[in-house]
């Protein structure tokens, strides 16, 4: 198979660029109430690409850190409105459901909610509303930040809280 010509990135997604790369956890834990979690580390990869399109293509794929064994994976693409503010972000997870959602971008932060949530009949747990936020801190990391509301839970919690490097060397996510 042949590799796909380089291309610009679109001028379009530039108030994005920030996000580009791909970013490996240096720290990253979960919680989840109503299963008794809380504090729960995990290993994480994600990644921003641009392809020459007006979207960014995300990818995330988190491990146990232990086992070694994956525990979530996600797929999408991150859409900029042409005045570089409002943007969208369609994704589908591995545990069962496809999510929409908006927000807005300024300058090296990214804040984004859920606006529609669509479940496969066999996921395990409804989630009814999503928040996650992307910013850059003064080391030039990647934190990210996600809050959750599920069918099982009285309130939006804090659900996972991650800090990321740059990483130049990894091109994809660990082979399972």
């Amino acid at each position: 198979m042949q590799n796909m010509v380089p291309v610009k990135m679109h001028q379009i997604v530039k108030p994005l660029c920030w996000l580009i790369g791909t970013w490996k956890s240096v720290t990253a834990k979960s919680d989840y109430p109503s299963k008794n979690i809380h504090g729960r580390p995990f290993n994480e990869i994600i990644s921003f690409k641009s392809l020459g399109q007006p979207q960014l293509k995300f990818d995330a794929l988190s491990w146990h850190p232990r086992t070694l064994l994956p525990i979530h994976i996600q797929n999408g693409y991150l859409y900029i409105d042409e005045h570089g503010k409002n943007v969208v972000l369609v994704a589908t997870h591995s545990v069962g459901y496809a999510i929409v959602e908006v927000g807005t971008v300024h300058e090296c932060s990214l804040k984004l909610e859920s606006h529609i949530i669509g479940h496969a009949d066999l996921s395990p747990c409804r989630v009814t509303q999503f928040r996650r936020s992307f910013y850059l801190n003064e080391s030039g990391q990647l934190v990210y930040k996600m809050m959750l509301h599920t069918e099982n839970e009285q309130n939006l919690f804090n659900h996972l809280r991650v800090i990321y490097e740059r990483d130049p060397l990894c091109q994809r996510p660990p082979s399972f």
